[in-house]
């Protein structure tokens, strides 16, 4: 039985289902749910097989590893979920708090930043959320904390559209990484319980989505359909390559 990590966030629930109920699949995995951080941690130890891994952690490989599956955790337009919060216009910012749960967006402020914004900041790294933040800073937010968050300040920077507006090019969040022993039979499996999930969607939704959930049913199904794109194609391969590229300066 292979062990897989995939992220808890509510972008990957078409995953965690398809995983889960294809039949042909679901009694030849073991599958753990944690936040991106964690999946990146349990592949770069050896806890997992096959990871939907941040890709900021990629570089950190050091032993056999393929990208599999024709999906991706990426985006065409904004994300929503990736965002830079804060109450200060951006040529005011002079500190950013980062959330910790995934190295490929701390990686992505840096580079827009420096290639963009043009600007020097202070990083701070943030494990819990934060509601008021000092004078001129800003704070890093990822995942489903985003939906509440964005009430709470005057501005929110979608990192994707930043990213769009400095390449001209689609973002890669997460991808499917397996090491190199996984076989080729094995691969495909896994790629047709991804299409299952992404082809259902709202099942996926229903299946998991808390009952307290304080986010509207549709607001979340418009979410996985528009700001989510999954599909790994050669444009996301070029971002991707391109994104790996800026981060090993």
């Amino acid at each position: 039985m292979l062990k897989v990590s995939c992220v808890s966030y509510i972008n990957s629930y078409p995953f965690v289902y398809g995983l889960s109920t294809y039949s042909n699949l679901k009694k030849q995995i073991e599958l753990d749910l944690c936040r991106p951080s964690l999946c990146a941690e349990s592949f770069l130890f050896n806890n997992s097989d096959i990871s939907l891994l941040p890709v900021g952690a990629l570089p950190h490989i050091n032993k056999p590893y393929k990208i599999i599956t024709d999906f991706c955790i990426g985006a065409v337009k904004s994300v929503e979920t990736v965002i830079l919060f804060s109450n200060y216009q951006m040529d005011d910012i002079q500190t950013v708090y980062i959330d910790t749960d995934s190295v490929t967006s701390a990686q992505l402020i840096k580079i827009l930043f420096r290639e963009l914004w043009c600007k020097e900041v202070a990083y701070i790294a943030q494990s819990e959320p934060l509601l008021r933040l000092p004078e001129n800073s800003a704070y890093l937010a990822i995942g489903d904390k985003c939906f509440s968050l964005r009430k709470e300040f005057k501005f929110a920077y979608d990192l994707f559209e930043a990213w769009h507006e400095l390449t001209n090019l689609p973002f890669v969040f997460a991808a499917w990484v397996s090491k190199s022993t996984v076989s080729h039979e094995f691969a495909e499996l896994f790629n047709k319980a991804l299409e299952h999930g992404i082809l259902n969607k709202e099942k996926a939704l229903k299946a998991y989505i808390h009952k307290n959930e304080k986010s509207d049913f549709n607001e979340l199904l418009s979410y996985l359909e528009n700001n989510i794109s999954y599909s790994f194609d050669l444009q996301k391969q070029k971002a991707l390559d391109l994104y790996l590229s800026k981060i090993s300066k």
